[in-house]
């Protein structure tokens, strides 16, 4: 979403939120996960009443895309996620404890805090 047309059409900006507080998948990381790069953004945190806790993300996920598109890196995901009116459904490719699977139920983004 355009933050200036949002300003002038709504007088505000409305963005997606997940509720994680992420950081960068390091070398060393990625080898422990068993990647073959540092792609993705780590989960280190989910806020409390969050759509990602109330979606079972947990500490320890790397999220890898958003519907399809690559999570680069930690920086990436806030930029993805942003683009989402609150509300909307997403789906999240996620690695766990070796494995990677896209969630079976969308997650949804809430409203920017």
């Amino acid at each position: 979403m355009n933050v200036a047309d949002q300003l002038r059409t709504e007088g505000h900006v409305s963005r997606g939120w997940l509720g994680v507080v992420i950081q960068p998948v390091s070398k060393d990381l990625a080898e422990s996960f068993g990647l073959d790069d540092t792609k993705g953004a780590l989960v280190s945190d989910v806020s409390d009443d969050s759509p990602a806790k109330k979606a079972g993300l947990k500490a320890g996920d790397v999220i890898l895309s958003v519907n399809g598109d690559a999570v680069d890196d930690s920086t990436t995901l806030p930029r993805i996620i942003g683009k989402f009116a609150p509300g909307a459904e997403i789906k999240l490719k996620v690695l766990r404890d070796g494995d990677t699977a896209t969630s079976m139920s969308p997650w949804v983004t809430g409203p920017n805090r």
